[in-house]
């Protein structure tokens, strides 16, 4: 299982004025990782995540281009990433039993 980021997604989103554009980049970076891996997991339709419309895409996306975005873009695909992320986990927890 994948370390959990969730807290540090939360306290990042929380605290965006604090939060370097470094470390924004290696969150949302580790967050795509993370919602790829609980989807490879359990076997996920590969849908086209080498284009925008994908959460994964778009993570990464905004990562590289950190500079780009505002805080409020920043939070809410902090907050979206979680939001994916603790559905994602649930969902393998409950096929490994």
């Amino acid at each position: 299982m994948a370390p959990d980021i969730v807290p540090y997604l939360l306290r990042a989103a929380n605290m965006l004025d604090n939060v370097s554009c470094v470390e924004r980049r290696r969150l949302l970076v580790a967050a795509a990782e993370i919602i790829r891996d609980y989807r490879a997991e359990l076997n996920f339709p590969l849908t086209d995540d080498l284009g925008s419309g994908d959460l994964v895409f778009d993570l990464c996306q905004m990562a590289y281009n950190i500079e780009l975005f505002g805080p409020k873009a920043v939070y809410e695909a902090m907050l979206q990433a979680v939001a994916v992320i603790r559905k994602l986990r649930s969902e393998v927890l409950r096929a490994r039993r």
